[in-house]
Protein backbone atom coordinates (compact mmCIF):
# COMPACT_ATOMS: atom_id res chain seq x y z
CA UNK A 1 0.00 0.00 0.00
CA UNK A 2 1.34 2.94 -0.34
CA UNK A 3 -0.39 7.00 -1.09
CA UNK A 4 0.93 9.95 -2.77
CA UNK A 5 0.14 13.33 -3.41
CA UNK A 6 -0.97 13.99 -7.12
CA UNK A 7 1.71 16.34 -8.61
CA UNK A 8 0.41 19.71 -10.01
CA UNK A 9 -0.13 19.82 -13.85
CA UNK A 10 2.23 20.92 -16.30
CA UNK A 11 1.55 23.73 -18.44
CA UNK A 12 1.12 22.13 -22.00
CA UNK A 13 3.58 25.27 -23.42
CA UNK A 14 5.98 24.43 -20.47
CA UNK A 15 5.68 20.60 -21.44
CA UNK A 16 6.52 21.42 -25.84
CA UNK A 17 9.31 24.07 -24.65
CA UNK A 18 12.09 22.04 -24.47
CA UNK A 19 10.65 18.12 -25.92
CA UNK A 20 11.61 17.37 -29.80
CA UNK A 21 9.27 14.04 -29.54
CA UNK A 22 6.00 13.76 -28.48
CA UNK A 23 3.49 11.06 -27.83
CA UNK A 24 -0.21 11.63 -27.80
CA UNK A 25 -2.79 9.40 -26.76
CA UNK A 26 -6.24 9.66 -28.04
CA UNK A 27 -8.98 7.87 -26.09
CA UNK A 28 -6.77 5.03 -24.80
CA UNK A 29 -9.12 3.99 -21.61
CA UNK A 30 -7.50 0.55 -20.57
CA UNK A 31 -5.23 1.43 -17.81
CA UNK A 32 -2.90 -1.59 -18.89
CA UNK A 33 -2.66 0.00 -22.20
CA UNK A 34 -1.66 3.46 -21.06
CA UNK A 35 0.89 2.13 -18.71
CA UNK A 36 2.21 0.43 -21.80
CA UNK A 37 2.85 2.75 -23.58
CA UNK A 38 4.66 5.02 -21.29
CA UNK A 39 6.83 2.44 -20.34
CA UNK A 40 7.64 1.93 -24.93
CA UNK A 41 7.87 5.83 -24.61
CA UNK A 42 10.37 6.14 -21.77
CA UNK A 43 12.40 3.30 -24.09
CA UNK A 44 12.10 5.12 -27.04
CA UNK A 45 13.30 8.67 -25.04
CA UNK A 46 10.43 10.07 -26.14
CA UNK A 47 10.34 13.85 -24.12
CA UNK A 48 6.94 14.60 -23.48
CA UNK A 49 3.41 12.22 -23.25
CA UNK A 50 0.36 13.66 -23.95
CA UNK A 51 -3.05 12.73 -23.25
CA UNK A 52 -6.58 13.14 -24.77
CA UNK A 53 -9.56 13.73 -22.02
CA UNK A 54 -10.95 11.27 -21.96
CA UNK A 55 -8.07 8.72 -21.65
CA UNK A 56 -7.09 6.92 -18.87
CA UNK A 57 -5.16 8.27 -15.49
CA UNK A 58 -1.41 7.69 -15.72
CA UNK A 59 -1.35 7.59 -12.38
CA UNK A 60 -4.28 5.03 -12.01
CA UNK A 61 -2.65 2.36 -9.95
CA UNK A 62 -2.62 -0.65 -12.87
CA UNK A 63 -0.87 2.57 -14.96
CA UNK A 64 1.49 3.25 -12.91
CA UNK A 65 1.91 -0.70 -11.71
CA UNK A 66 2.16 -1.98 -15.84
CA UNK A 67 4.38 1.22 -16.81
CA UNK A 68 6.82 -0.06 -14.17
CA UNK A 69 7.17 3.78 -12.82
CA UNK A 70 8.02 5.44 -15.80
CA UNK A 71 4.85 7.54 -15.71
CA UNK A 72 7.05 9.37 -12.81
CA UNK A 73 9.40 9.61 -15.44
CA UNK A 74 8.51 10.47 -18.57
CA UNK A 75 6.44 14.27 -18.52
CA UNK A 76 2.83 14.15 -19.60
CA UNK A 77 0.11 16.50 -19.01
CA UNK A 78 -3.49 16.32 -20.06
CA UNK A 79 -5.15 17.85 -22.94
CA UNK A 80 -8.43 20.10 -22.47
CA UNK A 81 -9.78 20.60 -25.57
CA UNK A 82 -9.53 17.68 -27.90
CA UNK A 83 -8.92 17.55 -31.02
CA UNK A 84 -8.18 21.51 -31.39
CA UNK A 85 -4.94 21.08 -29.17
CA UNK A 86 -3.56 19.23 -32.09
CA UNK A 87 -2.97 22.96 -33.44
CA UNK A 88 -0.80 23.70 -30.67
CA UNK A 89 1.57 21.01 -32.01
CA UNK A 90 1.67 22.11 -35.14
CA UNK A 91 2.27 25.95 -33.82
CA UNK A 92 5.69 24.51 -31.49
CA UNK A 93 6.57 23.20 -35.09
CA UNK A 94 6.12 19.49 -34.47
CA UNK A 95 5.01 17.21 -37.85
CA UNK A 96 1.52 15.70 -36.36
CA UNK A 97 1.30 11.72 -37.41
CA UNK A 98 -1.27 9.36 -36.55
CA UNK A 99 -0.32 5.20 -36.56
CA UNK A 100 -3.29 2.89 -38.19
CA UNK A 101 -3.23 -0.15 -39.95
CA UNK A 102 -5.12 0.56 -43.70
CA UNK A 103 -3.91 -0.29 -47.00
CA UNK A 104 -3.37 3.30 -47.37
CA UNK A 105 -1.28 4.25 -44.60
CA UNK A 106 2.35 5.65 -45.37
CA UNK A 107 5.39 3.59 -43.84
CA UNK A 108 6.88 4.81 -40.76
CA UNK A 109 10.24 4.48 -42.44
CA UNK A 110 8.71 6.74 -45.55
CA UNK A 111 8.21 9.26 -42.89
CA UNK A 112 11.04 9.02 -41.41
CA UNK A 113 13.12 9.53 -44.40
Amino acid sequence: MAAMQRPAAVPLHELLAGANRVAVLEDIVDHTNVGAIFRSAAALDIDAVLISPRCGDPLYRRSVRVSMGTVFQVPWARLESWPQDLSLLKEAGFTVAALELTEDAVDVDRLAA
